[in-house]
């Protein structure tokens, strides 16, 4: 409840003193991202995997589309292991810090596909659920529109056992004007 309200703080303040710029750049970010902590009660092991996001801004901050896979092996040799593969909408406000950083903070909505690898049992099978999170980012520049990231994230799924994950991830963000006709398209 304290995170939640502190990264709700955050978005107002930075909401506050953002620019009204609007889809004028894309944003590509390819990242590491590590599972912190257990997730499946002792069932399966969350392994490191990967994400693509694109963003651009968007109401005082930052709108974006994310996918991230990650590999669920498994803890007990009669459970299956499964892929999973989470889609996101993410809205983030941005606050402009010393030396060029920026803090990111914001919510995320999407669902997480998992892929099993053992399609003839009968207990379980390949779905999908819906998602809800919470995440923070800090980035620093390196070259031109080449920035480096860190950042945190917690997203629950919404199971009839519920599911948290936790992740730590690390990556590369590249900044581009928008093309015209995407900006046409988009606003």
């Amino acid at each position: 409840m304290r995170i939640s309200l502190v990264l709700a703080l955050l978005c107002c303040a930075a909401s506050a003193r953002a620019q009204p710029r609007h889809l004028e750049t894309l944003e590509g970010v390819l990242a590491g991202v590590a599972p912190v902590g257990e997730t499946y009660d002792g069932l399966w092991t969350a392994g490191p995997g990967g994400a693509l996001r694109i963003g651009t801004e968007f109401y005082g901050g930052e709108a974006s589309f994310a996918l991230h896979a990650f590999p669920n092996e498994p803890a007990q040799p009669d459970l299956p292991a499964f892929l999973a593969v989470r889609g996101a909408l993410g809205w983030g406000a941005r606050l402009g810090l010393p030396a060029r950083l920026r803090l990111t903070a914001g919510g995320t909505v999407g669902a997480v596909h998992m892929r099993f690898d053992d399609e003839d049992r009968d207990a379980l099978s390949n779905e999908t659920e819906l998602t809800a999170g919470l995440f923070a980012r800090l980035d620093a520049p390196l070259a031109g529109p080449v920035r480096l990231f860190a950042g945190a994230e917690v997203v629950h799924v919404y199971t009839a056992v519920p599911i948290t994950y936790r992740f730590v991830q690390g990556g590369v963000s590249v900044s581009a004007p928008a093309p015209g006709w995407l900006r046409r398209l988009l606003r």
